[in-house]
């Protein structure tokens, strides 16, 4: 075999291939660096999490000590940043160091990756305590109805926006204020991609977690590097088109 010969490279007309095979092409190519990638994450994060899985496993979902057991989960924005940095790098199909990458990320973007997580975490607080207190005054109230649609509609939209608001942090510098205006932007305007995301996300994380519960030993694996790279693998396309790609021509 002669490997000084050239390959036939690839025709710059060929058409891209469907996202979905794109994805598993990449899923599977990626795996074990994936996995590692996950252990990674785990391990950095157990620690802060350790609290809010005690409050899960007691059933104490939606009192106060579980919302207060929440607050320590803000300081895993760091890690955070490394690893939507990592997947990233996947979902374009970039060469990454799993150790060395996850380190720079974290380190680099930390001051805006802590602010991010806080306004996370303090942000679904709020939202789980307003839709106990309308679920509450249903029976009561009825401009309660009207209150807890807007508060799912609201809810659903800064979920959306979470999916872009690490990914610009790790890729543009910037203030955070405009990191979360772009953010708000990009959960209208890939809604499609949005709504399928977060319902496969939400199909994945119920198999493991509610309908088979054995499953949740892959938790630390690979369940949040599965979830975390769909994620990144529908927003980065739309981050690219209206950001990565005009300021690149500027």
């Amino acid at each position: 075999m002669r490997y000084d010969k050239p390959g036939p490279g690839v025709n710059k007309d060929e058409k891209p291939k469907p996202a979905p095979i794109r994805f598993w092409e990449i899923y599977t190519r990626k795996f074990w660096y994936l996995v590692r990638l996950n252990l990674l994450y785990a391990v950095s994060c157990i620690l802060f999490c350790i609290p809010l899985i005690f409050t899960v496993s007691v059933h104490v979902v939606g009192s106060w000590l579980f919302y207060i057991c929440t607050l320590p989960v803000l300081f895993t924005g760091p890690f955070t940043a490394g690893f939507v940095y990592e997947l990233r790098d996947f979902a374009r199909e970039r060469p990454s160091f799993i150790w060395g990458d996850f380190k720079d990320a974290a380190r680099q973007n930390w001051k805006q990756a802590l602010a991010a997580s806080a306004i996370a975490v303090i942000g679904f607080d709020c939202f789980g305590i307003l839709f106990q207190l309308y679920s509450a005054l249903l029976s009561t109230q009825p401009i309660t109805y009207f209150l807890l649609v807007l508060l799912c509609f609201c809810g659903l939209g800064f979920l959306f926006m979470q999916y872009y608001v690490f990914l610009i942090l790790v890729t543009f510098e910037m203030r955070l204020g405009d990191v979360y205006r772009n953010a708000l932007i990009f959960a209208v305007v890939g809604i499609g991609r949005n709504v399928l995301v977060t319902v496969l996300s939400a199909a994945i994380l119920f198999v493991t977690c509610i309908l088979l519960p054995p499953l949740l030993v892959l938790l630390p694996f690979i369940t949040i590097g599965t979830v975390g790279l769909l994620i990144n693998f529908a927003a980065w396309p739309v981050v690219k088109k209206y950001m990565a790609d005009r300021m690149s021509a500027c």
